[in-house]
This record gives structure tokens, C-alpha cells and sequence, in this order.
């Protein structure tokens, strides 16, 4: 297993965790404003999701109206929605990036956008980012569940996972 392949199981497992803590939140908590990342918790899952759309569009050459990614298209959508959501980018982010890497393309290029101004990014670099970018969001909602009370916090840091394997 490459650090990749940890990088990558350890992001879907720890999205899910927290997801699953999420499950029992009510739809005016999972609407909850805070001022943290995208605003609410509900918010930050479907923005997570929608990152992790678009960059593997990007990885794929694949455009896409604004209006088709999750922020936009879902904003009522449950947790059990999110949590499907989130398995289904999850599944072919991960399949695309294994692809490139088995492919030795880590150290190409792609466009960070659709646009013809957009500047090159390293296949490496947005691998890296959306693992990280998951991380970062993922320590937000952690914030917003512990002033919603919700007790125990789910475990989701890197030896959290290894204990479950």
C-alpha cells in the first residue's frame, strides 16, 4: 500500500465517520449558521463533496456547469443523500487519481480550471490538496458539531482509522 492509497482510504473512512456522526443532527442543526468554512454543517459536507467533484473533472478534462455541482443542486439534502453523494465522488476521484499514479503522471500538469487563463497545477499537487482540503473542512464540522453539543466527537485522525483496520 502507497501513501496514497492510506492518503486516500484514511479521507472516504474519516468523511464517513463524521457523516455517520452527523446522521442524528436535525435539519435546523445540520443548517446551524457558524462563522467557520462554508457556513453550516451542512453547507461544508456538500461543499467537501463538490471539491471533490470538480477537481476530479479537472484531472479528467471534464467541464461542467457551476449549477451541477452539489453546493448548488442540493442544498436540502439529507445526510443519508450527503453520505451517498459523497461515496460516489469519493469512488471515482479515488479510481482517476490510482489511474494517474499507477500511469506515472504525477508530475504532469493540468489546468486548474476550464478556463483558457487557468494556470498549470501538478497532478501531485491537486492529489495532495483534495486529501488535505478534506482534512481541513473535516476539522471545521468537528467545531461546529462540539458547539451543537453532540458528545462523544467522532475519532477520525489518522490513528483512529489504523485502529479500526
Amino acid at each position: 500500500m502507497t501513501v496514497w492509497h492510506i492518503a486516500f482510504e484514511h479521507n472516504i473512512w474519516a468523511t464517513h465517520t463524521l457523516l455517520r456522526a452527523c446522521a442524528s443532527l436535525t435539519p435546523e442543526q445540520l443548517d446551524r449558521p457558524f462563522e467557520m468554512g462554508p457556513g453550516s454543517v451542512r453547507k461544508t459536507l456538500l461543499h467537501m463533496a463538490s471539491a471533490q467533484i470538480y477537481w476530479t473533472d479537472r484531472l479528467l478534462d471534464r467541464a461542467r456547469a457551476d449549477a451541477q455541482y452539489p453546493g448548488e443542486t442540493h442544498r436540502a439534502a439529507s445526510v443519508d443523500e450527503i453520505a451517498k453523494l459523497h461515496q460516489q465522488t469519493s469512488a471515482e476521484f479515488q479510481q482517476v487519481a490510482l489511474s494517474l499514479i499507477e500511469g506515472g503522471k504525477l508530475a504532469e500538469t493540468i489546468k486548474a480550471s476550464p478556463r483558457p487563463e487557468a494556470h498549470p497545477i501538478r497532478i501531485a499537487s491537486v492529489l495532495y490538496h483534495v486529501c488535505h482540503h478534506g482534512t481541513h473542512h473535516r476539522a471545521q464540522i468537528l467545531n461546529m458539531l462540539r458547539h451543537l453539543g453532540v458528545r462523544p466527537l467522532p475519532a477520525i485522525d489518522v490513528d483512529d482509522w489504523e485502529q479500526t483496520l
